[in-house]
């Protein structure tokens, strides 16, 4: 039976990111389609399906997404509801606007353009996003959620927030969603996945590691058994080894 809850919004949209998408773009097609639907039915629903485990597993990348995102809804139609029976959104104070006359020297003189222009620009996203606007805690969230071993949580948050200053969120995504199907990491069971600390004390988002696994084949020429075996690798790499 199919475990419903009640829908605590009326959002009619949830956010896919691509690194979910590339998580399971080499599933079976009716797989595929078994766990996209279900991925639609609780966004708008709320009902959770009754999958086998390794589904269960890879679905909850999903409804763990659907569920931050609804309550960062929810949140925010609460303010606005608030601030609605208060009369609307608290004014902020009028400041004095700067002088636009040409009189005095300007504080700074113009640079002119040079091939560090691209560089600037990036530290200038770094900078960005490293004000108090940029929220840490849930850019870690998202990292937390696809690491596949869940280990040293406090300490791999404070790693984290030091290492968002060398990188952004997007570059350590990118690197973790292609070590988790490398063979390093999926070996033995996921032995020798890194504590996430580790990983971001030692900068291994810039190792260099091969994503081909010894058998590269596509799931449509797999036997039955490696399926199996593919998607227990899945498995492992989203609920970590608990060993």
């Amino acid at each position: 039976m199919d475990k419903k809850k009640e829908t605590v919004t009326d959002k009619k949209s949830f956010v896919f990111y691509h690194d979910q998408f590339e998580s399971i773009k080499n599933l079976p097609k009716e797989i595929f389609a078994d766990l996209i639907m279900a991925v639609m039915d609780y966004s708008s629903t709320g009902t959770e399906p009754d999958f086998d485990p390794v589904m269960c597993a890879l679905f909850s990348t999903f409804k763990n997404t659907i569920d931050r995102d609804r309550e960062k809804y929810n949140k925010i139609c609460n303010r606005n509801r608030d601030n609605g029976l208060k009369g609307g959104r608290p004014k902020n104070p009028v400041k004095p606007k700067k002088p636009s006359g040409l009189i005095g020297n300007p504080s700074e003189p113009k640079k002119a353009d040079s091939d560090s222009d691209s560089d600037s620009v990036r530290d200038s996203e770094r900078d960005i996003k490293n004000t108090p606007s940029f929220d840490v805690e849930d850019a870690f969230k998202q990292f937390w959620a696809i690491f596949p071993k869940k280990i040293g949580k406090l300490d791999a948050k404070k790693k984290f927030a030091k290492a968002m200053k060398e990188a952004t969120l997007s570059e350590l995504i990118e690197s973790l969603n292609k070590q988790k199907l490398s063979f390093e990491w999926t070996k033995e069971g996921g032995r020798y996945i890194p504590n996430p600390s580790t990983w971001l004390n030692q900068g291994r988002w810039m190792d260099e590691i091969a994503v081909a696994t010894p058998k590269a084949k596509k799931m449509s020429e797999m036997t039955y058994q490696e399926q199996q075996e593919h998607l227990d690798k899945i498995q492992a790499n989203i609920m970590g080894a608990r060993k």
